[in-house]
């Protein structure tokens, strides 16, 4: 049996029980995710560097600690910063991160199905409450979010601060950047840290806050070195490992681990040989699940995905542990999902002048508004700079919303399309 019929059966196992216990589910899932982060420390694959293989390892050995020890977790959006958590040890345990880890175990349809009150929801949204219903999914002590990027946050957190009678703690980012939306957001994460105070029952000083920040400025460092080199050297790759970078960019920057990762693909990239297939700048979540996509992008150097911009935003952003507060709130404020769509472009053209993609995918994720209604502007400005964008449509966690032949045709008749340009 493939390995992915092997996840298949297993992940169809854990929603099967899901269905009936959720907590035995969890216990098997987990049994699951241990013989897994086993087989990626001892027998990982060799198609992936060693950067790689470890950026496997850590987000897994991540994921479990945070399913494991639920009392020692927030749950979180994917734009809230998580230095404060990072600096008492606490897991930030996303709604985008733990749905796509049940899209990648393949047991996501029972998670979705629970929770059908609202089709146009986001479908990592959807597995997220879906998963709360059936009890598969652990309770945290206490919730952090924002609006920044999706506004399906305002609908989960409120929902599971009523269903757990969880304390929850909302960072409002104007939609407007400037240096008055700075200072507001600053002293609410002021208010954000006093709150996690108060329910972790511990101090976090200005000193904790920039030791964390210290192993951010040198993950950021290291990841400006691997993007000078991106441009014209290549490293195997596949598009899992696009979506791991998301969740380092966000709920892991600032650990010791990411900074890591980083200095390993700089250093992978150093050793990399000269690049000679295409590069693509991928835009939003990757369907990473989708058989297409991995026939087409994984280890292979004829096309690979060189930068995702939801992993890479904030690692573009300016760090300063001397200014821990005003870094974070930098973050929201100025991050190119925060406000109107050209700040997105802004976002996107700066990361193609350092890859030199030869074209760029912009995945239209079912129920994301915000990429949705910015696809058009955003194809335009990338195309006018020379970079051919294909506007792809589909779900990065509901298969049902997925068309395999669709993506296959589209997906392959552009890369055909930029191999002729060249």
């Amino acid at each position: 049996m493939s390995s992915m019929g092997v996840v298949e059966k297993f992940g169809g196992k854990v929603g099967r029980v899901a269905e009936r216990d959720g907590q035995k589910a969890r216990k098997l899932m987990l049994a699951g995710y241990a013989a897994q982060q086993f087989r990626l420390k001892h027998f990982a694959s060799k198609l992936l560097t060693p950067s790689r293989q470890y950026l496997a390892w850590i987000v897994m050995q991540y994921m479990r600690t945070a399913l494991l020890h639920p009392d020692k977790t927030a749950m979180t959006s994917l734009f809230i910063p998580c230095d404060p958590l990072i600096a008492i040890g606490y897991k930030a345990f996303s709604i985008e991160g733990f749905s796509a880890f049940m899209t990648g175990t393949r047991c996501e349809m029972p998670l979705l199905d629970a929770e059908d009150n609202d089709q146009n929801l986001c479908s990592y949204h959807r597995i997220f409450l879906g998963a709360s219903k059936l009890g598969l999914l652990p309770v945290s002590p206490f919730g952090l979010y924002t609006n920044v990027a999706c506004d399906a946050n305002m609908v989960s957190f409120p929902a599971l601060s009523s269903k757990y009678h969880m304390p929850t703690f909302f960072v409002d980012v104007p939609y407007e950047p400037s240096d008055d939306a700075l200072q507001y957001v600053e002293e609410q994460l002021r208010g954000m840290v006093h709150f996690i105070e108060d329910q972790a029952h511990v101090k976090i000083t200005d000193d904790m806050l920039a030791n964390v920040q210290a192993q951010s400025r040198y993950a950021h460092e290291s990841f400006s070195q691997y993007m000078r080199l991106a441009g014209d050297r290549y490293v195997p790759t596949d598009v899992t490992s696009g979506m791991y970078e998301v969740l380092l960019g966000h709920m892991m920057l600032g650990t010791k681990e990411t900074a890591q990762y980083y200095s390993l693909l700089a250093q992978d990239y150093l050793r990399g040989k000269p690049d000679t297939g295409l590069r693509l700048l991928w835009i939003h979540a990757i369907p990473f699940s989708q058989a297409p996509v991995r026939e087409l992008l994984n280890y292979t150097e004829k096309a690979h995905i060189v930068s995702v911009d939801l992993a890479h935003d904030w690692m573009m952003m300016p760090v300063d542990p001397a200014k821990p507060y005003e870094t974070m709130a930098r973050r929201m404020v100025y991050c190119g999902f925060n406000g109107a769509a050209r700040r997105r472009i802004e976002m996107d053209l700066a990361l193609a002048d350092m890859v030199k993609p030869h074209g760029a995918i912009m995945f239209n994720h079912w129920g994301c508004k915000m990429t949705l209604g910015a696809s058009a502007l955003v194809k335009q400005a990338l195309e006018e700079k020379g970079i051919p964008v294909l506007l792809l449509d589909g779900d990065g966690a509901d298969m049902r919303n997925q068309s395999d032949g669709q993506t296959e045709t589209r997906l392959g008749a552009f890369l055909e399309m930029l191999e002729a340009r060249r």
